[in-house]
């Protein structure tokens, strides 16, 4: 996947009025590299944009050449048969995760209503998917809350910050296989004021799933096939 995604952003919400975010994601062949600007420009997105105060997000993928070290992708395809990693198809999977951060990087300069009243309550966080490499977690939404931190411990109780977000989820990629970890978030409030940390949530880690040379005849982990 490409590291630069483009946005559209109607007039009316660079006027600082509040817009919902919508993803497009484009099809095989019409990735920036292949047709420059055409998709951005001509699919009707823009257009539904400007009547229904929408901001489009254009992730972009790239043609993968296994010659340079890239997954074999040569019409620039979203992953939807595992070309990227076995986690394509889940929250911690790597183009997804990417997309993720997009739309938190375009999201974070956002101010909540300063008259809404704050809560001071911990988020409420959950376990939401796990892989052999990575962890995807969930929490409740504080509200007032400008954005949270993540605290990831390895098996012990030295907790460490790993990531600040505005949205309520978070995914840990490049984790061990097969590996205990354990997670808490804090709800940022006011400017640098942390708020009560959430309960402990543990994951481990799945073991790194054996090599499939025949797609669709192996056995998937955990499932009876």
């Amino acid at each position: 996947m490409a590291e630069t995604g483009y946005v559209y952003v109607p007039d009316s919400c660079a006027a600082q009025q509040p817009c919902r975010v919508h993803i497009a994601l484009h099809g095989c062949k019409q990735n920036f590299d292949t047709i420059q600007d055409r998709y951005i420009k001509h699919a009707g997105y823009n257009q539904w944009a400007d009547s229904n105060r929408l901001i489009i997000l254009y992730p972009q993928t790239i043609v993968g050449n296994p010659a340079e070290l890239e997954p074999l992708n040569p019409y620039g395809c979203w992953d939807w048969w595992g070309y990227t990693n076995f986690n394509y198809a889940v929250k911690a999977g790597r183009q997804i995760a990417t997309m993720k951060a997009m739309l938190d990087r375009l999201t974070s300069k956002h101010l909540p209503n300063s008259a809404a009243p704050t809560d001071a309550s911990p988020p409420k966080a959950a376990l939401n998917d796990v892989s052999d490499t990575g962890v995807a977690i969930v929490w409740s939404s504080v509200s007032g809350a400008q954005s949270y931190t993540i605290y990831r411990a390895n098996g012990d109780t030295n907790f460490m910050p790993i990531g600040t977000v505005a949205d309520p989820s978070f995914a840990d990629m490049s984790l061990r296989p097969a590996s205990a970890y354990s997670y808490k978030v804090t709800a940022r409030l006011n400017g640098d004021d942390e708020g009560a940390t959430s309960p402990v949530v543990t994951a481990t880690t799945l073991a790194v799933p054996p090599r499939c040379d025949t797609p669709g005849t192996c056995s998937v982990p955990g499932s009876n096939r």
